[in-house]
């Protein structure tokens, strides 16, 4: 919650935002956080079962390059499959935390 309260009160930190594309079936939350955090912090897990992409936020943009450079290297599976990653950047990355951004405020309200 330190985390958010931090983006709400000014500028995001760019690079937070590892995008996992092509999930194979019967993966968890659990599962993606427990395959990244050898290697960084996950302040959220932004993924739904069932759902084939998800994100991971992570404290601090060198964790994100960091899970990033060992779930490439390792060629690590989820469901059977080895996903597409990247780091979130430019308008992707805004449209990201927009969305954030307007989830917060709906469950305030």
């Amino acid at each position: 919650e330190e985390a958010e309260a931090k983006e709400e009160d000014g500028p995001i930190t760019p690079g937070l935002i590892l995008k996992i594309r092509n999930i194979g079936d019967g993966v968890s939350r659990e599962d993606l956080r427990e395959a990244v955090e050898s290697h960084g912090k996950v302040d959220y897990c932004d993924f739904t079962r069932g759902v084939n992409e998800g994100a991971l936020r992570f404290a601090s943009a060198d964790d994100a390059k960091a899970a990033l450079k060992a779930l490439t290297e390792s060629k690590k599976e989820f469901g059977g499959v080895v996903p597409e990653l990247c780091i979130l950047e430019g308008d992707e990355e805004t449209a990201y935390w927009d969305i954030v951004k307007e989830f917060k405020q709906a469950a305030k309200e």
